[in-house]
């Protein structure tokens, strides 16, 4: 500091040599005002001599004064220190600092009087002052800084200490950059797609395949093997799986365009990428990874680390891949199950739609043909499904549906819970009965979330299917036809034409084909018809929501404060009949339920809703969909809706 200030002599001789110049030159023009001028700037100078030798004592007063203070904090081992060393004041300003600071933190330039904050920055700041440590990054270097106050005579000084941690956080992040992963990469459709291709052309195919993957691994410096016809296992450092992320996996869309002459091609691929501290770990996370990209319908890429997942791709539609043989053997299990037990009880999802309610009505028939007690566990109040579940009790069926409360003391240690039409835990019409069951089998079609049911005994899930009445269908027909009788054969039937929109989405070959068993037992379509239809209000009602719908970059979003009671049925038709407009491709309806806003999503395939929803926190399917948002209003509702739509489309741009 005293140095700076006697830095200020040059600029003192300059100005007196000024003023003699001009002293003299007025001494030319005029001897009298000449005197003037010359007494002006000797008063002048003899003014800025006493006011600097004043400004000099005040300065070594304060500095004496400094140092009293941080000689308590012991200043001679502070100045020599080889770790820099920071005093300010406590508005900030630099008042004091070592050699170590001056050197390796400044350079070698001074900063005294400068607030400390172009090293600390105003985040930075208050972090340091509330936790007295913060990481602050500096002229290409990373520090941890601790503070500490000094507080003596009314002055409060903050002492900040500098540790270089530039090397040890480079070398932190070089580990984690080179840590291992483990990559497996299946080829979805292989099969399916080329069966009626030449064996030189699924060989062109598959060696364009080989070819892509390849290319991927060397990119990525990544260790290859193909395991099979159509899988591949690459170990690759994370820094590689980084860039792929980047990228957002742009094989999955190569692979996707591939074509041979005469044929369109189809395929698409199946990621999983797994990350953990060991090869094991890795290859553990990797196969789960997988599992969960193919329970979404695959054409996708998963990371998992610890117990997250991070998802990647998935804009197309799932392609067919199952076969009866899985279905003949789960129903041949199931079938143990259900003779084994005590009783059994069959739950699908909160407010029981006609495919979940279907299906349960399906198994239960199935129970009671095996002379085993069966119940359905469902909330009437919230069902969706009251017109089968009248007709049930139209047909003498009065006993077979049970309230959860019920249910809760039937339970026995051999129970056996069927869930149906979902996967999720926290989505089903009782968690309580779910928790008190010890034996659970899953039979459902929606996509795979990561929060899905993981000890169950026979996890039946097939995002393939069109429904799950399909597959308990299909699961009938090997358990016993003759368990199938008119009414079962409608309720399952009901389901079916539910979620394929009267087989508009989402069917196959197969879904025809359990279409068809159930004409044969007996199902009449203009039965099945009549258990969607609805009231007059209920008409109204959709109507009002349907106009009020505004269209956004191929989305229809409409948003309705009714309060009926039906108002779930109601969005969900109107969803449906907005996508009967020209230039849309998704629609979505925002209500309001019991202080939650409920978003309902339906699409013809072209974008994928369920990937939205994911983003709000809900799910589904790629085609129909839907989400809660606790906390917020139908307004906050509708923008969090337009971000997440403008999130997706810009992933698939």
């Amino acid at each position: 500091m005293k140095r700076n200030i006697w830095n200020l002599t040059p600029v003192i001789l300059v100005l007196v040599i000024v003023m003699l110049m001009q002293t003299a030159y007025i001494a030319v023009l005029d001897w009298r005002y000449a005197i003037v001028a010359a007494a002006v700037s000797l008063a002048a100078l003899v003014f800025v001599f006493i006011r600097l030798r004043m400004l000099n004592k005040d300065i070594r007063k304060y500095i004496y004064s400094l140092a009293d203070d941080l000689r308590q904090e012991g200043s001679d081992i502070l100045s020599s220190f080889a770790m820099p060393i920071l005093v300010t004041h406590a508005t900030g300003e630099i008042i004091w600092y070592n050699e170590a600071f001056r050197t390796h933190v400044l350079h070698g330039r001074d900063a005294y009087g400068e607030h400390y904050g172009f090293i600390i920055g105003t985040e930075t700041e208050d972090i340091l002052q509330s936790n007295r440590r913060a990481d602050v990054e500096y002229d290409n270097k990373s520090y941890s800084v601790y503070q500490s106050d000094s507080e003596r005579d009314d002055r409060h000084t903050k002492i900040l200490y500098f540790f270089d941690e530039t090397n040890l956080k480079q070398t932190a992040k070089r580990y984690g950059e080179s840590r291992p992963v483990v990559m497996l990469i299946t080829i979805d459709n292989l099969d399916d797609v080329t069966k009626e291709w030449k064996n030189s052309e699924r060989a062109v195919i598959s060696g364009e395949i080989d070819n892509l993957v390849e290319s991927l691994a060397q990119d990525s410096d990544a260790l290859l093997t193909k395991l099979s016809s159509d899988r591949y296992l690459l170990v690759m450092e994370e820094r590689m799986l980084d860039d792929m992320r980047r990228d957002k996996f742009k094989i999955l869309e190569t692979v996707k365009g591939l074509t041979v002459e005469g044929h369109a091609g189809g395929l698409s691929l199946s990621i999983g990428a797994g990350c953990g501290s060991t090869l094991k770990e890795c290859d553990l996370n990797a196969r789960q990874a997988l599992d969960m990209v193919l329970g979404r319908g695959g054409d996708q890429a998963a990371i998992k680390v610890k117990n997250e997942y991070k998802f990647f791709g998935s804009a197309s539609k799932t392609v067919e891949r199952r076969t009866k043989v899985r279905a003949r053997i789960v129903a041949s299990a199931v079938k143990e199950l259900i003779l084994s037990s005590d009783n059994v009880l069959i739950m699908g999802h909160g407010y029981a739609d006609l495919d979940a309610l279907g299906a349960a009505v399906g198994l239960w028939r199935a129970v009671v043909e095996l002379e085993k007690t069966g119940k359905i566990v469902m909330t009437r109040a919230k069902s969706l499904a009251l017109p089968l579940l009248e007709r049930m009790e139209q047909h003498g069926i009065t006993d077979a549906v049970i309230e959860p409360e019920q249910a809760l003391h039937m339970i026995t240690k051999r129970t056996l819970l069927i869930v149906v039409d979902s996967h999720i835990a926290e989505l089903l019409d009782s968690p309580e009965v779910f928790k008190k069951c010890s034996t659970v089998v899953v039979i459902d079609h929606h996509r795979r979330t990561v929060d899905y049911i993981n000890n169950a005994v026979i996890f039946y899930h097939e995002p393939y299917s069109s429904s799950t009445c399909e597959l308990v269908t299909e699961m009938l027909q090997y358990m016993g036809e003759h368990f199938v009788g008119s009414l079962e054969s409608e309720a399952l039937m009901s389901g079916i034409m539910l979620d394929t929109r009267n087989f508009v989405l989402r069917t196959g070959v197969r879904t025809f084909e359990a279409a068809a068993f159930l004409r044969s037992r007996g199902a009449d379509p203009v039965e099945v018809k009549r258990l969607f239809s609805g009231s007059m209000d209920l008409y109204m009602t959709r109507s009002q929501i349907v106009s009020s719908a505004e269209i956004i970059g191929g989305c229809a979003i409409a948003t309705t404060d009714s309060k009926d009671g039906n108002i779930r049925i109601v969005a969900a038709q109107a969803a449906d009949e907005l996508l009967s407009i020209s230039g849309v491709d998704a629609s979505f309806v925002i209500m309001h339920i019991n202080d939650i806003v409920n978003i309902s999503a339906r699409s013809f395939g072209k974008i994928n809703v369920q990937l939205i929803m994911e983003k709000l926190g809900g799910g589904g399917h790629m085609t129909m969909a839907a989400a809660q948002l606790k906390d917020t209003t139908l307004f906050e509702a509708k923008r969090m809706l337009i971000d997440a739509i403008n999130d997706y489309n810009e992933s698939i741009a």
